[in-house]
């Protein structure tokens, strides 16, 4: 492990980039600083971490920017004046009992106190962050994030306390979050790769919000789905000028399975509940979405004057439904139907339903949401442990599959009796039910949402080719089509050609390597079982065609970046559209089967 302490070091700054880039080189302190190494703590004991310390003083960084494997402790008494920034990176701790001060001299280009795009397995624990006039906490497009024992003040109608999008498996708990607008939205602003919000729960906060939405939802809602999102045991102290609680669809996604329990809410402004689906300034999507399956359970209003509550969808096809209450109470008064609670209604919303508390319970174990636990402690990580972002949350699996063959499709999203726990969304196509899904080699493909393995892994796939195809055929790629591309891609065929060689590429974003068969290993319109091993740390990958093995060549970029969203049956931009039928994936850490 390298640590550090942050200061006025002058000649021993190259010490400090070595552990960690900075996009700004400009740190200076108003304490005196010294400049130690420090033996192994404990809690990370797995991994050889970047440790870089902030003691006690004033601390101007500008952005700092986080890579892999990094923790960064901000002292009692440290006052760090800037932004920290990650892309990309994984096993990121930020911890300390120090303040993150935005007060006019951090650059405010990322919007953040913490700002993470493409990360994963994160814990950001005990700081302050202050004076956010943007947001507290941005994070988008990344998995595996707790968040715990935090505070969060902000201050303008901009300012958000925690933003999340297109964002799966978080954890936030025990956290005090005052904002301007928002203290925690989850949203989905990616146009282009759509990935879920998924399985995320807001536990045991204090919230005050003076400008907006207390907890909401959207209204950018451009991903799959927005899904298995918990808000529990948590206190509301004001929403001054927005709803307590809101969900805005005002783009495309299947919003579902959100649950409010155990809310105690002191003043709920101008509503208590608001749900919509409609176009929004945000809107980027020329369709709509759906809303349903929200629960409410024990909620309490116990301040200012009785709110209402509005429920609105946008037309026949797109609708709310099936919004579920279990015990609500306004200001001491029982509200057993949508009437007594105020609650304002358009005819596209249909079943507002108040039942029992066993009835309430028996549905939500049908159609409930999954509570999950912390994401595993960052630094014990295993190479025979995926971590499993599009399904059951916070548990990592030795092998997950989707077996296409004889599936079910509810608006969009794969239902399978033998991988239920693992959704895939299925965008266009066709379901061919004794065989697999068809794809058109146009715009056919399946997410998959992350499932990062931590070392070697195996694929393996069942499929067919359309007869008399030409030109790359993807099979399964995380990344864009370049060849340089972070992440990866398997192919059938080489550029320009119906060699039918099955091809691995793999990219850091200024090279590429490929590891690939001989020509003709998958041919004609036949069925055809691949299995893949690869050993992610040598750079090394093996093909098995029917039973047979095929390398001709073994040869890719080792730690090949795997905690991106996973497609079939394209690249992440769209580019080499796989033509023929998918019946199976499975993907197996370590050597399991």
């Amino acid at each position: 492990m390298r640590s550090f302490y942050a200061g006025r070091f002058a000649g021993a700054l190259w010490l400090l980039l070595a552990a960690i880039q900075f996009a700004s080189a400009d740190i200076s302190t108003t304490s005196p600083v010294r400049m130690t190494a420090v033996a192994n703590p404990p809690e990370v004991n797995l991994r050889n971490y970047n440790v870089i310390r902030f003691g006690p003083g004033n601390h101007i960084i500008k952005t700092l920017d986080i890579g892999d494997d990094s923790r960064i402790e901000i002292e009692a008494g440290a006052v760090v004046r800037g932004n920290l920034r990650a892309r990309g990176s994984q096993n990121i701790i930020i911890t300390g009992a120090g303040v993150i001060d935005l007060d006019g001299t951090a650059s405010q280009r990322d919007g953040a106190g913490i700002n993470l795009q493409y990360c994963h397995n994160v814990v950001i624990e005990g700081v302050s962050i202050t004076n956010a006039t943007l947001a507290g906490i941005e994070i988008s497009s990344s998995a595996g994030i707790s968040i715990r024992d935090i505070t969060v003040s902000g201050k303008g109608p901009g300012n958000h306390g925690i933003s999340l999008a297109n964002t799966q498996d978080v954890i936030i708990e025990r956290c005090y979050i005052n904002s301007g607008a928002s203290a925690v939205a989850i949203t989905g602003k990616d146009s282009r790769y759509r990935t879920p919000s998924r399985n995320i729960v807001v536990r045991e906060c204090r919230i005050k919000a003076d400008l907006a939405d207390a907890l909401i939802i959207g209204p950018e809602t451009r991903a799959v789905a927005i899904s298995h999102v918990c808000f529990k045991d948590s206190t509301i102290v004001r929403s001054n000028n927005g709803p307590a609680l809101s969900i805005q669809n005002g783009d495309s996604a299947i919003i579902r399975q959100i649950h409010y329990s155990n809310i105690t809410v002191k003043k709920a402004g101008v509503r208590l509940a608001d749900i919509w689906i409609g176009i929004a300034p945000a809107s980027r999507d020329n369709v709509r979405g759906y809303v349903r399956e929200i629960f409410f359970d024990n909620i309490k209003v116990t301040g200012g004057t009785f709110p209402p509550s509005s429920f609105f969808g946008f037309d026949e096809q797109h609708i709310v439904s099936y919004v579920h209450f279990n015990n609500l109470n306004i200001m001491g008064r029982n509200i057993p139907n949508a009437e007594t609670g105020n609650f304002v209604l358009n005819r596209f919303t249909k079943n507002i339903i108040f039942t029992d508390q066993k009835t309430f319970h028996d549905i939500t174990r049908q159609h409930g949401c999954t509570y999950i636990s912390s994401p595993p402690p960052v630094g014990t990580s295993s190479t025979k442990y995926f971590t499993v972002s599009n399904g059951l949350p916070g548990k990592p699996e030795h092998s997950i599959e989707w077996n296409f063959a004889g599936t079910v499709v509810n608006d969009g999203i794969i239902k399978d009796s033998s991988a239920a726990q693992l959704p895939a969304a299925l965008r266009n196509g066709v379901l061919v039910e004794a065989n697999g899904i068809a794809l058109d080699g146009v715009d056919d493909h399946i997410e998959l949402g992350i499932a990062a393995p931590a070392g070697s892994w195996k694929l393996t796939m069942k499929f067919r080719v359309a007869g008399m195809i030409s030109g790359m055929q993807t099979l399964l790629s995380n990344s864009p089509g370049y060849s340089t591309a972070g992440g990866f891609r398997l192919y059938v065929n080489d550029w320009g050609t119906d060699n039918r060689r099955i091809i691995f590429e793999t990219g850091d974003g200024k090279s590429a390597k490929r590891s690939y068969t001989s020509p003709g290993a998958v041919p004609g319109n036949d069925w055809h079982t691949l299995i893949m091993t690869v050993d992610n740390v040598r750079g090394a990958a093996e093909f098995t065609v029917n039973g047979v093995k095929l390398t001709a060549e073994q040869e890719f970029i080792a730690g090949t970046a795997m905690h991106h969203p996973m497609r079939i049956g394209r690249t992440a931009d769209g580019r080499f559209p796989f033509a023929g039928t998918i019946a199976n994936v499975k993907l197996s850490a370590g050597n399991q089967p």
